[in-house]
């Protein structure tokens, strides 16, 4: 018993010393959240600024794998509207999805190398380079 009422002594004892400070006036509490504000909302433009500049740096690497996932939709559909092959007459409807699934592996080069400006860069030294080996080798063996 004695226990809990030193405790409580105790926990009482804090609550009247905190009373016993002197409160802000609104006034200066007021100037204080202004500058908070102001910080709060410079640090948000910043942040959109900066998620703006990002997006435009690396928008290739978001926009890939949306048109990816367009064009795999077709042959999905076709799948799921299908259920299984019933006749051999269905044939040309499975054959059309087997095509169209070739159709992101085909694309692969446009989707992600030309919108990407250093996979660009790499490309057209890459196909320089081999210009240059072939116009080599053409030119050694017509003296051959």
């Amino acid at each position: 018993m004695l226990e809990e009422e030193e405790v409580l002594r105790w926990n009482s004892s804090a609550i009247t010393e905190y009373a016993q400070e002197p409160l802000l006036p609104l006034s200066k509490a007021c100037t204080l959240l202004i500058d908070i504000v102001y910080n709060l909302l410079f640090y948000i433009q910043t942040y959109t600024q900066l998620l703006v500049e990002q997006f435009q740096e690396l928008k290739h690497l978001i926009i890939a794998p949306i048109i990816l996932v367009i064009l795999t939709l077709p042959r999905l559909i076709i799948i799921f509207l299908s259920k299984c092959m019933q006749s051999s007459d269905d044939a040309w409807f499975y054959l059309i999805g087997y095509f169209i699934s070739f159709i992101p592996l085909i694309l692969t080069f446009i989707i992600f190398v030309l919108p990407s400006k250093f996979y660009k860069v790499e490309f057209k030294k890459s196909v320089r380079q081999y210009r240059k080996t072939i116009r080599k080798r053409l030119y050694r063996s017509s003296f051959e």
